[in-house]
């Protein structure tokens, strides 16, 4: 009875220690690769995504109290979340859709693209093989 007591409570405090050392191993890789490796991967065109975060929800911000974007501000949320708008938000100039209509026009028609999934090229038929 002692025995089957210890074997248990041993391998209760034997998961809990293993659980403890996941989460701290998970930590510090991450950390020193954080640490080590984001400044290359931001150089390489791959930046982390706790600095990007914070200048698309800005970018966002800049954009909602604009007028002319006054029908787009019920998507902002959607915008936050997918990755090819927000890729595009990123490499996106503001200073000049701010400034020029006509950059402003093609911000637009390329973010009509990307929220509802439209074709650049127009409809296309799929190959499909043929038994």
């Amino acid at each position: 009875m002692f025995e089957v007591l210890l074997r248990v409570c041993g391998f209760v405090i034997g998961m809990i220690f293993r659980f403890i050392a996941e989460i701290l191993i998970e930590f510090i890789f991450y950390y020193l690769f954080e640490k080590l490796f984001g400044k290359l991967f931001e150089k390489l065109g791959c930046p982390i995504k706790n600095k990007n975060e914070e200048l698309v929800l800005g970018r966002i911000a800049v954009l909602e109290a604009e007028s002319w974007f006054e029908p787009y501000k019920i998507y902002t949320v959607e915008m936050a979340q997918r990755k090819s708008i927000r890729t595009y938000i990123l490499k996106c100039n503001m200073n000049e859709i701010l400034a020029n209509e006509e950059k402003r026009i093609e911000f637009l028609n390329e973010l009509d693209r990307k929220l509802f999934d439209l074709n650049k090229n127009g409809l296309r038929t799929r190959k499909t093989s043929q038994y």
